[in-house]
């Protein structure tokens, strides 16, 4: 069960990145709605790991396609804490898109 899960849209499109050690990362910038007077959102940031190889880096990269400015996404982890300049979601558990449509694509027979 997540201890908290965030509700919001992607305020600038995803980024899929490999580490020195080959690791494939998904890094995501979601804003949260803010009702104060500044109008301004807050960002959490949210970073997945896709595991080392090529599939793990074309997985990256496939979920960064689909996760543009604007689209609205759903993440679950064990808490939040403070990073520089944003908020940092941790223990990430899942991303879902709620408005993500599957459509059958004929294949090749």
């Amino acid at each position: 069960m997540p201890a908290i899960t965030i509700v919001g849209t992607v305020e600038r499109a995803a980024r899929a990145q490999r580490t020195r050690d080959g690791e494939a990362l998904l890094t995501l910038d979601i804003a949260l709605p803010n009702a104060s007077r500044t109008g301004r959102s807050v960002l959490v940031r949210v970073v997945r790991s896709y595991g080392c190889g090529e599939a793990a880096a074309y997985a990256a990269g496939a979920s960064a396609a689909r996760l543009r400015h604007g689209v609205r996404v759903q993440a679950s982890g064990d808490g939040v804490h403070a990073g520089r300049g944003c908020l940092v979601l941790s223990g990430l558990i899942d991303i879902t898109e709620p408005d993500l449509v599957l459509r059958q694509v004929a294949g090749r027979d």
